[in-house]
């Protein structure tokens, strides 16, 4: 269980770059470990409670990024202003690193994660898709 999953987050790209080659390790606790964290962090990205990685539209909603007549934003805009800790781009850089590993474990584990970004944030995902060469 990871308690700040926002603070781990933000750590993801580099989390994924020694997690997913660990999880073909040949020393069996090693793997199990990194198996371990990779499926955690998984969970976390997974969740439908955790809607700081949902995709935000860009240019919709730019009336409400307007302050109200008390000079306060409103909840629509203050969502809108909002970073998600994740970085994406970083993040699908170690991925697409990874479907070329040499061990298949490492592979698959890559596949899921990229699988499971598309899920959460599909438009930013297709154009590095099609830049993968394997």
């Amino acid at each position: 269980m990871i308690i700040c999953p926002n603070e781990v987050l933000q750590f993801l790209p580099r989390l994924l770059e020694l997690v997913l080659p660990s999880v073909s390790y040949s020393e069996e606790k090693l793997m199990t470990r990194a198996q371990e964290v990779n499926e955690s962090l998984l969970a976390i990205v997974k969740s439908p409670s955790f809607p700081e990685f949902d995709e935000k539209e860009e240019g919709e909603n730019a009336e409400a990024l307007k302050p109200n007549r008390e000079g306060k934003k409103n909840k629509v805009a203050e969502k809108a202003e909002y970073t998600s800790p994740v970085n994406v781009a970083d993040t699908l850089e170690v991925i697409t690193r990874q479907l070329n590993a040499s061990h298949e474990t490492s592979r698959l584990a890559a596949l899921e994660w990229l699988i499971t970004i598309h899920h959460r944030v599909p438009s930013q995902v297709r154009r590095p898709i099609s830049t993968i060469n394997t």
